[in-house]
């Protein structure tokens, strides 16, 4: 009982994680100089906090891309580039919260019926959603790496004679000014959720699985070595400490003992003819 309930708590905690990320910010960039700039990235705009504005200012991606560049006639292709890693994080994000949810579903329903099948559906969606999580994080850094490593990107931040190597971990010192740039909260919660998932999953996995329960009474014949047949007989016992039901197998006209799993008391067990 105790492992089903970290594995719930598991997989409900990384769904907040989920929810949490897509209204929390993906990455950040701020430039200090005569001003202070900062930008906020999240899944469907762009927040700037400029000392120059006095304000802060969001812009859709699609609004983004479709700007001029500061130097006239500059390859703005990292724009487009930038607009749809976002939205296909933003579609990503939201498989993740339907497999996280089909995951609660499954372990939460083994948890409390103690059904097998669903215990199979827990496992099965809870790892999806790790390998989903993980594939996300790694999508985003490598896109995001890959667009501020372009040439024409710090070139429309800083002119064509001022090219940095950035990247997905960016700081850049000059007399001029100071940048740096780095991934948001929502990107650590994505992959936290995903290592809390597997945790659910791998809990699951070490519970004992739930037995098929037998015909009440079912004779099982055996045969011993000298041809004589052995009744064995299966009997659902209650235990008198937790009122927990066993099921005993046992040999006709004999007594036996099991200890309750729940409780840890004797049992005994009367086999008729």
């Amino acid at each position: 009982m105790k492992k089903g309930i970290v594995s719930v708590i598991s997989i409900i905690i990384g769904l907040v994680f989920v929810l949490m990320a897509v209204f929390c910010s993906w990455y950040n960039a701020e430039v200090n100089a005569e001003y202070r700039l900062h930008n906020d990235f999240y899944l469907t705009e762009i927040v700037t906090d400029s000392t120059m504005i006095g304000e802060k200012q969001s812009i859709s991606y699609d609004e983004f891309k479709n700007l001029p560049p500061m130097d006239p006639g500059a390859d703005t292709s990292w724009a487009e580039d930038l607009s749809a890693t976002f939205n296909n994080t933003q579609y990503l994000t939201i498989g993740l919260i339907i497999t996280s949810i089909l995951a609660l579903i499954g372990v939460l329903g083994y948890v409390a019926r103690k059904v097998n099948r669903l215990r199979k559906v827990g496992v099965t969606f809870g790892i999806i959603t790790f390998i989903l999580a993980i594939f996300i994080a790694c999508y985003f850094a490598i896109s995001l790496n890959n667009i501020l490593a372009e040439q024409e990107f710090t070139a429309n931040l800083f002119g064509e004679s001022q090219v940095y190597d950035m990247g997905f971990w960016s700081s850049i010192n000059t007399d001029e000014f100071t940048a740096s740039s780095g991934p948001g909260f929502a990107w650590y919660l994505i992959i936290l959720a995903g290592i809390t998932s597997l945790i659910s999953s791998v809990v699951v996995l070490k519970t004992s699985v739930v037995s098929k329960i037998p015909e009440f009474g079912r004779v099982v014949p055996t045969k011993e070595k000298k041809s004589k047949e052995i009744i064995t007989i299966m009997k659902n016992v209650k235990c008198p400490s937790c009122g927990k039901f066993i099921w005993v197998k046992g040999i006709a006209n004999t007594r036996k003992t099991v200890i309750c799993p729940e409780c840890h008391t004797k049992v005994f067990c009367q086999f008729p003819r």
